[in-house]
């Protein structure tokens, strides 16, 4: 139940059009009618931690104060296909399926001492399960558990040791990256990553990719190793991997593989690495934001495809998530729980006012 108008805009945003500077092959010359040009429902976490929507048509926005707070560490998360929330503070599972009502949703999910769910991605099997992280005094390590959970049974299913992990959306199981099994801590302190895997329960891992091959792929040499994060998109088709240089040294990039361990494409990045990165609903496109000559850059990239690159009114700093609208047409990305919103759609950002941390672009409207 949708309680406590905030603030109702006259008309429209008041949506700023900001020039921008393209390159790269792929650059859309489309750009989108003055005013409100976007539909749907964006649902953010403010910082009292009482989640809001705002309909990015009319301005309006509600507080959902019925739903209780949120604590805002360890952050809640929406699944990748937009359906559910979740508050690994609270234990908390909503259903999104109409989005202006979020609701309440009865789960067996259990978290022992020094565990939480693994961020920013744990959905898994179509929603059905969570990727469960263990922790060392709460704290997470490069030698972390993880365990796959049913969110009806609360069964679990053991998915090893990893460094990072993010939920597998097509089976109950996980795309992770691990590091050498001695725990002698190396050069820069940092464990290098040696590879991508999928884990998933009762299957056999593949290897998805080495370190050595994706370091080949992007023509880098790292004198420390790199660090590799998994960002599967929301069909579990492709998974993106964030390479990211020891110490900032050297550049870094995004490679995309498919599920099965084909390399699809690339991209490189400053050494500052790729931030933010979001794949579409329709699964396609990745946009992601880095570090340009004076601000942060935005990248709109269709995998197998062309990019372009347009320039944000603001520093890579600034910028915490980025999201996609539902029709796969624009992204938002947000300046945290008490920064600025931009909106970004063929070269084009529009600034608005921003209502508390960025969780997910619905659909629908908000009425009455």
């Amino acid at each position: 139940m949708l309680v406590v108008i905030v603030v109702v805009l006259a008309g429209v945003l008041g949506y700023t059009a900001l020039r921008q500077r393209h390159h790269n092959a792929g650059a859309s010359a489309g750009q989108p009618a003055q005013g409100s040009p976007f539909t749907g429902l964006i649902l953010a976490l403010t910082p009292s931690g009482v989640l809001s929507l705002t309909d990015v048509r009319t301005g309006r926005v509600v507080l959902l104060k019925k739903l209780g707070e949120f604590p805002a560490n360890p952050p809640p998360s929406v699944s990748p296909d937009g359906k559910y929330f979740v508050s690994p503070a609270m234990g908390a599972l909503l259903s999104l399926a109409v989005p202006a009502q979020p609701a309440v949703v009865r789960n067996s999910l259990t978290f022992p001492a020094y565990t939480n769910l693994s961020l920013p991605d744990p959905f898994s099997n179509h929603d059905a399960s969570m990727l469960i992280q263990g922790t060392q005094a709460n704290y997470q390590t490069a030698f972390s558990p993880y365990a796959v959970q049913s969110v009806q049974t609360g069964r679990t299913a053991s998915l090893g040791i990893a460094d990072s992990a993010a939920g597998d959306p097509a089976a109950p199981g996980a795309f992770v990256s691990y590091v050498h099994p001695s725990r002698v801590t190396p050069p820069r302190g940092v464990h290098p990553d040696i590879g991508i895997e999928l884990r998933d329960a009762g299957a056999a891992v593949r290897v998805i990719a080495t370190a050595a091959m994706i370091d080949h792929v992007l023509g880098i040499t790292p004198r420390y190793g790199v660090r590799l994060v998994p960002y599967p998109n929301p069909q579990g088709t492709m998974v993106a991997v964030a390479v990211q240089p020891i110490g900032d040294y050297g550049t870094g990039g995004v490679v995309v593989y498919s599920r099965a361990g084909k390399m699809l494409g690339f991209q490189t990045v400053d050494p500052s690495g790729a931030r933010a990165i979001t794949w579409s609903p329709s699964g396609t496109t990745l946009a992601f934001v880095g570090q340009g000559d004076n601000s942060a850059d935005f990248t709109d990239w269709e995998v197998g495809g062309g990019s372009s690159t347009s320039v944000m009114p603001a520093s890579l700093g600034q910028i915490d998530e980025c999201v996609w609208s539902p029709d796969s047409l624009s992204v938002l990305c947000g300046g945290g729980p008490t920064g600025s919103w931009w909106i970004v759609q063929s070269g084009t950002t529009y600034a608005l006012a921003g209502h508390g941390q960025v969780l997910a672009w619905l659909g629908g409207r908000l009425t009455g």
